[in-house]
């Protein structure tokens, strides 16, 4: 999160995020950007923008993992109703030898 202002949350943001959630958000980062280094009130504003911040924000990370979470992960979520999880499972079944070493069946759509 302490990149957050770096960020264009809107293109960060899932597609299907409302977009006057959006221009709230906009607005507290206007806001926050105006208080001064040491204005005592920032801090709390900080907090505002950080809590604010819809579920559908995409944040990158780096991770190593295995074959075995995977499976786990995969067998988890599917089936789940989010598409971003399709998205993940697509990713797992491309991976070498993926479905041979999990012993898992090709998800049916």
């Amino acid at each position: 999160m302490h990149c957050l202002l770096k960020f264009d949350i809107e293109s960060q943001c899932v597609s299907d995020t409302n977009k006057d959630i959006l221009k709230i958000m906009k607005r507290l980062v206007e806001e926050y950007n105006t208080l001064a280094e040491d204005d005592p009130t920032r801090i709390d504003k900080w907090r505002e923008l950080v809590a604010s911040l819809p579920c559908g924000f995409c944040l990158g990370a780096t991770m190593t993992t295995n074959y075995q979470q995977l499976k786990t992960m995969y067998q988890q979520r599917k089936n789940h109703r989010l598409k971003e999880w399709h998205v993940f499972c697509s990713w797992c079944e491309s991976l070498p030898y993926f479905i041979e070493m999990t012993q898992d069946i090709k998800k049916e759509d």
